[in-house]
């Protein structure tokens, strides 16, 4: 069985290989054409989808630095939001937060990530880093 392309009027194998699924059938045009579509429909809008990104990674960064404005979990200092990290302590890490927001990762991914941390200060967290979890809480018993 076969199908012709809307757009390039080839006959094709009216297969899942060459035309994407769509509802009980196959899409009206072919993955190729498919990938020319998107490609061109991208070049001619570029700018929209760079400033809508852009306005979701800033989006999210925000609502990111609101939650870093409670104290650190470990010292109760508060300090701006670039003092503050977040500090995974298992080793579930899909990614650190900083980079997931840098890469416009979603904003749902972002979250789970941030349920799996603890918000620390930086000085905290360098410690936990370099020294590990004890070290941190005989330095803060001294301090």
């Amino acid at each position: 069985m076969t199908k012709t392309c809307g757009r390039c009027r080839k006959e094709l194998p009216r297969t899942a290989e060459f035309f994407h699924r769509k509802g009980n059938g196959f899409a009206h045009i072919c993955k190729e054409c498919r990938k020319i579509v998107h490609r061109e429909h991208y070049e001619k809008n570029k700018e929209d989808y760079i400033r809508n990104k852009n306005e979701r990674r800033d989006a999210l960064k925000e609502e990111v630095n609101k939650l870093k404005s409670d104290p650190c979990h470990y010292c109760n200092n508060s300090y701006p939001a670039a003092c503050m990290d977040f500090h995974h302590e298992d080793d579930n890490k899909e990614g650190s937060v900083a980079d997931m927001v840098k890469r416009g990762s979603g904003t749902d991914s972002v979250m789970r990530e941030i349920l799996k941390c603890k918000l620390t200060c930086c000085l905290c967290h360098r410690i936990i880093t370099s020294y590990g979890k004890d070290f941190l809480e005989e330095y803060l018993k001294r301090v």
